[in-house]
């Protein structure tokens, strides 16, 4: 039982007094003023990512080809910590400002003797024309997922549809057990508020593709099907 069960069932509590209680509300008070006070004192994600940048030791580069088409936007690889881990980070050009990590592996990760693919072959950017969105995707997992995300003030906001899969399924008559492994890589952006993209599935030997539009308005984002699938070997 938690401590807020634990109030619950004393209020409950018909024979208990009123100073007790008056006691330990005014602890559970005190408790949530001590814990609310140490969350405003982290420091927000920009500025932990500034304080890596001002750092001379810190791992920072600017991952070239993939820039926002205004030109204010970019991709950083940044390694915040004393070991060989990396992140791959989207900020402003000049560095002031830090939006977020992004999900995706770090060149670091990937360009490696020992690695098959390049960072280029394994991850797709795609920047809306108005530079207000961005779709990323790696195909390094096994089922892996494209993610949306609308540039707001000094963050962003993941505006992915959780249905991209199940229409695809059902616009190729796919039976979801069968299927190994898919990928979702974003094709191109139709217009700012409009992406493409081609849903992959490998079932029974064979790649399916199958052609999605990602419709974003009033925020919010939904896939829908633009009729038909390509079968072809693996």
């Amino acid at each position: 039982m938690n401590s807020l069960d634990a109030l619950k069932c004393r209020i409950q509590f018909p024979k208990m007094k009123p100073c007790r209680l008056i006691t330990l509300l005014f602890v559970w008070f005190a408790l949530m003023l001590l814990a609310a006070r140490s969350w405003a004192q982290q420091p927000d994600f920009n500025e932990t990512m500034r304080k890596c940048w001002s750092n001379t030791d810190v791992l920072k580069r600017h991952i070239k080809g993939f820039d926002s088409p205004d030109g204010k936007l970019a991709l950083f690889e940044f390694n915040p910590g004393d070991t060989t881990f990396s992140v791959t980070v989207l900020a402003s050009a000049d560095g002031n400002t830090f939006y977020r990590v992004l999900p995706l592996p770090s060149p670091n990760m990937i360009d490696d003797p020992s690695q098959k693919k390049s960072f280029s072959q394994v991850v797709s950017i795609r920047w809306s024309p108005d530079s207000k969105h961005i779709a990323v995707h790696d195909s390094l997992n096994k089922h892996s997922k494209v993610s949306i995300f609308r540039i707001e003030e000094a963050a962003l906001k993941n505006v992915s549809p959780d249905n991209i899969r199940t229409v695809a399924l059902k616009a190729a008559s796919l039976d979801d057990s069968k299927v190994k492994s898919s990928g979702q890589p974003p094709e191109r952006w139709i217009s700012p508020t409009l992406l493409r993209i081609q849903v992959k599935f490998s079932v029974g030997g064979k790649n399916v593709i199958v052609p999605i539009e990602v419709v974003l308005a009033e925020g919010e984002a939904t896939a829908r099907s633009i009729g038909g699938s390509k079968k072809g070997a693996k």
